[in-house]
């Protein structure tokens, strides 16, 4: 009943950052299709400052009045003492789960579906799921709790692997559109 109440309130959560998210997809893919890699990097900038500010914003709402959320949902005492914990460590380091979903927003929006993919399945099927199934054998149900955070922070930080990986093309658009502008000069010749 718990986690029933907590996955209704994660979605109402996520919907602003995916709301930056969809709004920079079309703006990324056809300047990023057009070579005009410098406007690109400055929407994928911008996007994601905005997704840390509102994830911060959601972060510290969440922290400071779980029981206010949670009880937007149920008035049941005793799903409200204990959504309210579970919330705060749900929750614990959501404040940075806007980089991944931008992240993998931004790999869309490049047509690289295949990384695209993994970001959208880590999250979820590659880390939640073994961590749910482990870690409550040694914490019993707060273990399932934890699972949550460890695996948003193991997910964005393959997101940030990614990104730094591809730090030239996303960040650095000068540098990126510089080889393929040599390129061309020389088949012209």
């Amino acid at each position: 009943a718990t986690f029933a109440v907590i996955n209704k309130f994660m979605a109402l959560v996520g919907m602003p950052i995916m709301g930056i998210v969809q709004g920079m997809q079309p703006i990324v893919g056809y300047n990023f299709g057009s070579k005009q890699f410098d406007r690109m990097s400055q929407a994928i900038k911008l996007a994601i400052r905005y997704g840390l500010t509102s994830s911060i914003t959601l972060w510290l709402l969440i922290q400071l009045f779980p029981r206010f959320w949670v009880g937007m949902f149920t008035e049941d005492a005793t799903l409200l003492n204990e959504g309210s914990t579970a919330m705060r460590i749900l929750f614990a380091i959501s404040f940075v789960y806007g980089i991944q979903m931008i992240v993998n927003g931004m790999y869309q929006s490049l047509a690289k579906a295949r990384i695209a993919l993994f970001l959208s399945l880590s999250r979820q099927t590659l880390y939640t799921i073994p961590l749910v199934l482990i870690l409550p054998m040694f914490f019993g149900v707060q273990g399932v709790w934890f699972a949550f955070p460890i695996a948003d922070l193991m997910a964005v930080l393959t997101a940030v692997v990614f990104a730094y990986r591809d730090r030239i093309m996303l960040f650095k658009p000068d540098e990126y559109a510089a080889p393929e502008e040599q390129e061309k000069a020389a088949q012209a010749k």
